[in-house]
């Protein structure tokens, strides 16, 4: 029996937001049909903005609007560019291509609304998936330095009734490799929702 070859035409290339749906579990270690996913969405995108790349913590909060809306702030630092704005990244928005977990929740998204504040001067920026609808525009930064993502989740694409569960107690941010620096860094969640 002969074997059929492999070839470029078995390949599938797709778009970052394409592969995030259509595989959620490499991201968020749950399928779509699960009902935890909006909570696992929420808590990667705290554990992205809690840890530095090399292990160290910051501090980071977040706040649950909706069942599937939900805004994360952190004080992590962003790089500039040669004019000390924050560097455009990622399909020429303010996603940092290093926050994997952020721009994953994005491609989930509807609507995502991004500020990023460096020494004191701030840019914001509205995506729709991970596509930016305009140029980053200037904005009264709040703090020195972090970033704030407001993320509205496709309703559409998770099973109905999901939501992001009101039972937070739990939420585990920490991995083995957080044993060995200090936890200086610190996570507030609040949820707004009426029935909280």
């Amino acid at each position: 029996m002969e074997r059929r070859r492999y070839s470029a035409a078995d390949i599938t290339v797709l778009s970052w937001d394409d592969a995030v749906r259509r595989r959620p579990a490499m991201y968020f270690g749950v399928d779509r049909q699960h009902p935890d996913l909006p909570t696992r969405i929420l808590t990667a995108v705290l554990i992205d903005a809690l840890h530095l790349r090399h292990g160290e913590h910051r501090k980071a909060s977040a706040e649950i609007i909706a069942d599937l809306c939900f805004t994360v702030v952190d004080d992590q630092t962003r790089e500039t560019d040669e004019r000390g704005d924050p560097k455009v990244d990622h399909l020429g928005s303010l996603l940092d291509r290093q926050r994997w977990m952020q721009a994953a929740a994005t491609a989930l998204s509807v609507r995502t609304v991004i500020e990023v504040w460096v020494e004191g001067h701030g840019l914001r920026q509205e995506l729709a998936g991970t596509q930016p609808l305009a140029p980053p525009r200037e904005v009264v930064a709040p703090v020195a330095n972090g970033t704030m993502v407001t993320y509205e989740l496709d309703h559409s694409y998770f099973t109905p009734g999901a939501a992001i569960s009101p039972s937070l107690e739990g939420l585990d941010l920490h991995g083995e490799w957080c044993a060995r620096y200090p936890m200086a860094g610190s996570v507030a969640v609040r949820d707004l929702r009426p029935e909280a």
